[in-house]
């Protein structure tokens, strides 16, 4: 089934600006976010393609080099991340909202820690003391950085409510647009919970995020619960 109204060109355009966010999320990991907000890219010029693209076509100049160097290891990460990706960018306008979403990464990451493994080892291996160092300065600020960022995420997954509440915060103070389905969740927490005004508030907000979503469950879910309130 399709979630979106998107045409032929729309797709195409969609399909790389998620591979290049995948990308993004890979190797420059600063933002974590369990929902993360996705509109459909309309055209050419649409808000970050351009930068997503460039790093498609840098992750195709990569692959190209490893298979005429004959890298085999290099060949293999890319092999590995581009086959477990492929599914969220082929099938982008059937996955629902969450198309962009860092439990996909769990596969792909396998292929990306393989060539960051190859690099390393190499590093390590040179008889050149800078480049040995370097690799080592680089792991300790690269841990160093992302550990404190990864260990506070794990308090936003203590229980559903705090994870959707965490998501909304987190998507409100950057200005992005509302995950519909993260947003339903939450709303459907404070109805059991008995905090209807809450509820109230957070369906209208659901609803309010139409658009190309329009074919979302969610919202008409979100119709019928606050009908029914």
């Amino acid at each position: 089934e399709d979630f979106y109204d998107l045409s032929f060109f729309e797709r195409i355009y969609t399909s790389i600006f998620v591979f290049g966010e995948y990308v993004k999320k890979t190797f420059f990991p600063s933002e974590l976010n369990p929902f993360i907000p996705f509109e459909p890219v309309s055209s050419f010029f649409s808000e970050g393609f351009l930068a997503n693209a460039v790093l498609v076509l840098l992750f195709s100049a990569a692959a190209i080099w490893a298979i005429y160097k004959r890298e085999k290891v290099i060949i293999l990460g890319l092999a590995i991340y581009g086959l477990f990706l492929s599914p969220v960018v082929i099938f982008v306008n059937s996955i629902a909202e969450n198309v962009i979403a860092e439990r996909y990464l769990l596969l792909p990451s396998l292929g990306a820690a393989i060539i960051f493994g190859y690099f390393a080892g190499r590093a390590l291996d040179s008889k050149k003391e800078v480049l040995k160092y370097s690799a080592i300065a680089v792991a300790v600020i690269f841990i160093g950085y992302f550990a404190p960022k990864v260990y506070a995420q794990n308090s936003a997954w203590r229980t559903s409510q705090s994870l959707y509440e965490y998501s909304y915060d987190l998507n409100v103070k950057r200005g992005s647009i509302v995950d519909v389905t993260s947003l339903y969740d939450l709303a459907v927490l404070y109805e059991k919970d008995g905090r209807v005004e809450e509820a109230k508030d957070v369906y209208a907000k659901v609803i309010s995020a139409g658009g190309k979503k329009s074919k979302i469950p969610s919202l008409a879910k979100a119709f019928n619960n606050l009908g029914a309130i």
